[in-house]
């Protein structure tokens, strides 16, 4: 008996031990010894329009130069996957992660450390139409430069705000008839408005006359509000008491409604209540909020009785200083607002049936408030019933970043696109009712900020749990021709390929970078090609193979996951990516999973479906002239120091997981 149980203690610490090498085993990462592969450019000129071939091989050199001063570091066999990074990021050195975004904008040239004089600590938005612009000007005058100031347009126009000066450094969303509840759904993503101590989600009928932004957030701070709003005038008609204004008051957290209204006086709507027309969100209560908000639910009605849900924190049994939410929840009297009453959004519903266009609304506001409450009461019986709104449901995203000037190519390429895609368009002129002529626009969504770029948009708007629902993004340039291109078969060969990350071939008349996105005859995909001698490391390696540009990627769901948190905030024009790419489809280690594919096999080029490259040269014309330079000179520069910055930032963030593990990767130099 001894000898079995002294047997068995064996085989359990022989086990352990063994889980415990085995461990280490999983840091290994398929890398080369360099991030970029040693390739000459001298032919890259036609993949940045408007940048000479010498100028991109003096960055290339540039680059070079950098590595000779830079340790090699990681062999080809040793892979990284940690289990802890954010979900679809597991393949990424934690170095490289940026979780989180902001809406600050950047330039297109300079340094990225010197591009922000000011970083805004709150943000606020307006959701608004053109007949209240004279008001919203006026409130959004009471916000200072510590406030990033974001419009939601739900008639669609954002250009006629351009009178103002402050529309041009604005944030300007716009999809007509939706509300302010649909939009912080999809665009005020917790990890995107992080930054931002305080969200401000208001309405566009407020009188601020007598409100002082930079006062509210000391009074909100003083006494710990998680969740508030300004005392409400009186004299503008109120539905509750609580958000009634009190004189010699700085704030109130309590209030006597009508009997039988309150069936507690520590719960809606005599306390932890603020209502939906101006209310304000620490970071923390935002990151619960914006979970419990509805995709179906657009109104908004009965969150207001439900937000206390999100304030009540941890069990106090465990932390006893724990307030309750009565406690976090309150009415800002000494900074007060005026509630005009403006039935903006009533007037953009339809009439039917010989009924008002607002009989139909407010009929919606009521069912959606019963909605909430019994998907609230309900919440262990899961609510997947689909939207009544919609007869078809979008399956796949795809984003143009345009300037009007590109208008006619655009509205060509997106009649390629069926109702099964949802249109997405980044206005980096930051014209958007231009684009009204064109019946598809009425139904695409609208983001408009001057002078960004698709990757800086990416970043901000296309959160991997926003766009989740759907199987494939397309992140695309406005300046492709798509008169050889379906969508819908498009869609096919990538699946039935299995592709996580793709492009269409590209017409070799065209000009072309790079081999790989040459588009072959006679062929449905291509995964790998030769490139000119010294151009490849390694031929399953970028450009010869795993490699896709960055003119338009085709992303499954999955790897977006990943590539989005790969992004870099700073690093607006996406210089780099692409040869980083398949950092995101090496999946889970083999020896877990045996039939796992290797990058090469998961990122493809599509030549049954091509298009054409047209190379206008449109977002290096937005620059600055500066110093004697054209704008596109500084562009350009930006370009290739983002390169170089995005290659450091790979490398350091790769060996400084593999020093943390305490792993050296086979055929290492740095000892």
């Amino acid at each position: 008996m001894r000898l079995a149980v002294t047997v068995f203690a064996g085989v359990v610490v022989g086990f352990f031990l063994g889980v415990s090498f085995s461990t280490i085993s999983l840091t290994k990462m398929n890398l080369p010894s360099t991030l970029f592969p040693s390739i000459d450019l001298s032919c890259i000129e036609e993949k940045y329009s408007g940048f000479s071939t010498q100028a991109l091989l003096s960055a290339w050199s540039s680059l070079k130069g950098n590595e000779q001063r830079t340790e090699k570091y990681v062999s080809q066999d040793a892979k990284i996957w940690v289990p802890t990074n954010p979900r679809g990021a597991e393949s990424l050195a934690p170095g490289i992660i940026a979780s989180e975004s902001d809406f600050y904008l950047h330039r297109l040239w300079g340094l990225p450390s010197e591009d922000l004089l000011v970083k805004p600590k709150y943000l606020v938005t307006f959701t608004v139409g053109c007949a209240q612009k004279k008001n919203v000007d006026a409130a959004v005058k009471k916000f200072s430069e510590n406030f990033t100031i974001l419009l939601f347009h739900y008639d669609g126009l954002t250009s006629e705000w351009d009178e103002f000066e402050w529309s041009k450094r604005a944030i300007h969303m716009s999809i007509q008839k939706q509300t302010k509840w649909w939009y912080a759904k999809r665009f005020l993503h917790p990890d995107i408005v992080a930054p931002y101590e305080y969200i401000f989600i208001w309405d566009e009928d407020l009188g601020l006359e007598h409100f002082d932004a930079e006062k509210y957030i000391k009074l909100v701070k003083k006494h710990g509000l998680e969740i508030s709003q300004p005392g409400l005038d009186p004299k503008s008609g109120l539905t509750w008491q609580m958000t009634r204004r009190r004189e010699n008051s700085e704030v109130h957290m309590q209030t006597e409604e009508r009997p039988g209204w309150c069936s507690d006086p520590h719960l809606p709507p005599c306390a932890s209540f603020v209502e939906i027309m101006a209310p304000v969100f620490s970071r923390d209560a935002w990151r619960c909020v914006w979970h419990m908000i509805q995709n179906d639910l657009v109104h908004g009605w009965g969150l207001d009785f439900a937000l206390r849900n999100c304030v009540e924190g941890l069990p106090s049994f465990i932390f006893a200083w724990e307030q309750p939410a009565h406690k976090k929840i309150g009415v800002v009297d000494a900074q007060w607002i005026v509630h005009q009453g403006v039935p903006s959004l009533g007037n953009q519903g339809r009439a039917e049936g010989g009924r008002a266009p607002w009989e139909g609304v407010r009929e919606r506001c009521n069912s959606e408030w019963a909605m909430f409450q019994a998907r609230m009461t309900g919440a262990e019986k899961a609510y997947f019933e689909e939207m009544g709104d919609l007869l078809v449901k979008p399956k796949y995203l795809v984003t143009f970043t345009v300037g009007c000037a590109q208008k006619k190519n655009v509205d060509a390429a997106v009649k390629k696109f069926s109702e099964n895609f949802t249109i997405l368009l980044f206005h980096y002129d930051g014209l958007t009712s231009e684009w009204d002529e064109f019946e598809w626009s009425k139904r695409a969504i609208h983001m408009s900020i001057q002078k960004q770029t698709k990757w800086w948009y990416a970043k901000r708007f296309l959160h991997p749990d926003i766009v989740a629902p759907y199987e494939y993004i397309f992140i695309w340039d406005e300046d492709l021709g798509l008169e050889h291109f379906d969508a819908e078969k498009y869609i096919k060969l990538v699946k039935k390929h299995g592709l996580e990350i793709s492009q269409p071939g590209l017409d070799p008349k065209s000009g072309l970078t790079w081999q790989m996105t040459r588009r072959r005859e006679n062929s449905e995909v291509h995964m790998q090609t030769e490139e000119r001698p010294g151009w490849c490391s390694d031929p399953h390696l970028p450009p010869c193979a795993s490699f896709v540009e960055i003119m338009a990627p085709v992303f499954s769901r999955d790897a977006w996951r990943c590539v989005w948190h790969m992004i870099q905030n700073d690093l607006v024009h996406g210089w780099g990516l692409d040869f980083a790419l398949r950092n995101c489809v090496e999946g889970l280690p083999s020896f877990i999973f045996a039939w796992e594919q290797p990058a090469h096999k998961k990122i493809g080029v599509v030549d049954a479906q091509w298009i054409v490259h047209q190379g206008v040269p449109s977002l290096g014309n937005q620059g600055r002239a500066e110093g004697g330079r054209a704008p596109w000179e500084g562009v350009r520069e930006r370009c290739n120091s983002e390169w170089a910055m995005f290659q450091a930032r790979m490398t350091g963030a790769e060996k400084a997981y593999f020093e943390e593990m305490g792993v050296d990767p086979p055929n290492s130099t740095a000892h």
